[in-house]
């Protein structure tokens, strides 16, 4: 067993570069992965079944509180916009629609209520006055 352990981490300090401008990884953690892996080599249908009874029997999704910190809420509104292929996502268009209908109904209403007061007024634009005298 130390025969393995001390092969695996001979070849892990050999391949502890460097990688993509990363920092260096820890030769002991990769030498753990790997006896990890070798001892696993992968999930048989016994342990698929025991690791599903023990989710439902804990259900750890009720436990979860997820992002706490602004910082961890600002960087999980991002997960949905990591495969987004449009400019803009179908929720940020309707929003810009819903601002654009209330700006335009809004002037609509000032609009109005210019013309009602220049009416009041007296005030006419070229138009023929409905006011009596006028």
């Amino acid at each position: 067993m130390t025969e393995e352990i001390g092969m695996v981490l001979q070849t892990a300090n050999k391949v502890h570069g460097v990688c993509n401008g990363a920092a260096p990884k820890n030769p002991r953690r990769v030498a753990a992965g790997r006896l990890n892996r070798m001892k696993r080599k992968g999930v048989t249908e016994e342990g698929r079944r025991k690791m599903r009874e023990a989710a439902l029997k804990y259900r750890p999704w009720q436990y979860s509180t997820g992002p706490r910190t602004p910082e961890g809420k600002a960087k999980v509104a991002e997960n949905g916009r990591y495969r987004q292929r449009a400019r803009m996502t179908t929720r940020a268009i309707r929003a810009e629609i819903r601002q654009a209908r209330a700006a335009t109904r809004r002037l609509a209403e000032l609009t109005r209520l210019i013309l009602a007061d220049s009416d009041s007024h007296g005030v006419t634009d070229g138009r023929t006055s409905t006011r009596a005298g006028g």
